[in-house]
């Protein structure tokens, strides 16, 4: 199965919810082709949200209605992966989650190719 595929799955999968966000944001920030969107998920994994790497929540106010709009499912998230986060800005949550869904995305898709 091809990456880009796999994402799209994801999409339907957990539409309305940040996880299905983050691989809609992850289709729509990356080129169309397998090699450049792991290549910017691996970004995201090693430099985090902070360095910019998540070009989709660069500015405040993107963070903020993302956040607005998938607060309960980024904590819940968090929750249940028993993160503990001492940065509790609304910018270091929404970027932590989703690093870590991107890691998770990643582990998934390796586990079916």
């Amino acid at each position: 199965m091809k990456l880009r595929s796999f994402l799209k799955e994801m999409c339907n999968e957990y539409q309305g919810n940040f996880m299905g966000w983050v691989a809609e944001d992850l289709l729509k920030n990356t080129e169309k082709n397998d090699e450049d969107t792991l290549k910017y998920m691996n970004n995201i994994i090693l430099y985090g949200g902070s360095s910019g790497a998540i070009t989709g929540l660069t500015y405040y106010h993107e963070i903020t209605t993302v956040f607005r709009d998938y607060f309960e499912d980024i904590l819940e998230y968090l929750n249940d992966n028993n993160v503990e986060v001492i940065d509790l800005t609304v910018d270091n949550l929404v970027w932590i989650c989703y690093q870590l869904i991107v890691g998770q995305f990643i582990d998934a898709y390796r586990e079916i190719k």
